[in-house]
């Protein structure tokens, strides 16, 4: 059995993910069509593309040398498809934006307006933490990433877009006094974090650190959505981007 393109991009879509869930969301396909696909991808190489430890879902060493391939030979099609559109007199591509959570808050506008001027382009946006986007740009799995801190230890072109306010995020029943409206003093208060390898994490480990505050935590969440949800059940503050509050405000 020879494998096609279209198991090709399944089994593309797995890899960057790191999940046949997300693929088959992205790709609009069932879970149950995602692991065919990737099974008959298997079957064909006669090897394991891919393998669970614990619950996350790994490449094997015949996985990422053939992730490798794949990712060379869809700059290849894509290359193709300008070409040919170019000759066409039209512009067509593909173009993948990797960003972090709060991203998502005002991408979706940009790409709109792009979208529109150029309705040949497609587009695709993938909303993570910090880390993966990270090793979106450092494994050229992206065209363009949209992140709130430069990330200096890497090879890149950096283009400042817009402000990214943070504020302080409380329950409006938390007791704050005049006093409190300095953010060392808030040092009483419980806090809620974001996950391991988030920005805006980064941002209140440091004032943290910078005001020497050992707050209590009480919890930590791998997204702004569920932080804003403990935070109205009265679980604790939190510092997050102002776009993330646009609707509560």
């Amino acid at each position: 059995m020879s494998f096609t393109l279209h198991q090709l991009k399944v089994f593309e879509a797995v890899a960057r993910n790191e999940s046949i869930t997300k693929a088959a969301s992205e790709l609009h396909m069932t879970q149950p069509a995602v692991s065919i696909q990737l099974k008959q991808l298997q079957e064909h190489f006669g090897l394991e593309l891919t393998e669970v430890i614990g619950r996350r879902l790994h490449l094997t060493d015949a996985g990422n040398e053939l992730f490798s391939h794949v990712r060379d030979l869809n700059q290849s099609l894509d290359d193709l498809e300008a070409t040919m559109a170019e000759r066409r007199g039209t512009l067509r591509g593909n173009l993948h934006f990797s960003v972090v959570s709060t991203g998502k808050y005002f991408m979706p506008h940009f790409l709109g307006h792009y979208k529109n001027q150029f309705p040949g382009i497609n587009l695709q946006l993938q909303v993570t933490n910090r880390f993966t986007v990270l090793r979106h740009l450092k494994e050229n799995m992206t065209d363009f990433v949209v992140i709130s801190l430069d990330p200096e230890d890497l090879p890149h072109d950096f283009i400042p877009i817009m402000d990214n306010p943070l504020v302080v995020a409380a329950h409006p029943d938390t007791p704050i006094t005049k006093k409190d409206m300095i953010f060392r003093h808030l040092a009483k208060y419980p806090f809620i974090l974001r996950e391991e390898g988030s920005g805006t994490r980064m941002v209140m480990l440091d004032l943290f650190k910078k005001y020497k505050m050992d707050p209590d935590v009480t919890f930590e969440l791998g997204t702004n959505e569920a932080i804003k949800q403990a935070i109205m059940a009265g679980f604790g503050m939190s510092v997050l981007s102002r776009f993330s509050l646009k609707i509560e405000l």
